[in-house]
């Protein structure tokens, strides 16, 4: 099942690892706003952060997901668009957290 780097992706596993790799940030932040926008008494950046983590969460967990993939003989830019967006964006949340 192998793919060469202009096509697309050929298994599920790639799929689902670009689907949360792009989107898990995004996701994140939504649930972060949502929350906020349902408990506008709170003005706290820690509850925005829950969102925010969980999409931080979701994009690790496509970029190791796109790493396997890699393994298994996907060399789709779109899986490579993934492990690097999502690395970036928990790189970020780390840096974030540590640096207070």
């Amino acid at each position: 099942m192998a793919s060469g780097f202009v096509n697309l992706p050929k298994s599920k596993l790639a799929w689902v690892a670009v689907l949360l790799g792009v989107l898990g940030p995004f996701v994140g932040i939504l649930i972060g706003t949502i929350y906020r926008a349902i408990s506008p008494q709170s003005r706290e950046l820690s509850q925005m952060m829950v969102g925010v983590g969980t999409g931080a969460v979701l994009a690790f967990v496509g970029a190791a997901l796109g790493v396997v993939a890699l393994t298994k003989g996907e060399r789709s830019w779109v899986v490579w668009l993934a492990i690097v967006s999502g690395a970036l964006w928990s790189l970020f949340m780390l840096l974030s957290m540590v640096s207070g």
